[in-house]
């Protein structure tokens, strides 16, 4: 099966990119050696990726899942 894009590593920006390109009905194959989930400490969000989050459709699935919340962030 060809694929329109292929894309190595699925990491955040690697599946954000295949999920956006899937949803404009683009065939994607993401190609990762690490198993997900995997765990990892001290990971947060801030709100500058919840337009991005929005736009792939994953933001009120996340809304959902009651995360707490991150008030602010300093990043220097």
């Amino acid at each position: 099966m060809p694929y329109d894009a292929i894309i190595i590593g699925g990491g955040p920006g690697g599946s954000t990119s295949g999920t956006a390109l899937a949803r404009a009905g683009k065939k994607v194959l993401i190609l990762e050696r690490e198993h997900f989930p995997r765990f990892h400490v001290g990971e947060s969000l801030i709100p500058y990726g919840n337009d991005i989050f929005s736009a792939i459709g994953v933001w009120e699935k996340m809304q959902q899942a009651n995360f707490m919340p991150k008030l602010g962030a300093e990043l220097r």
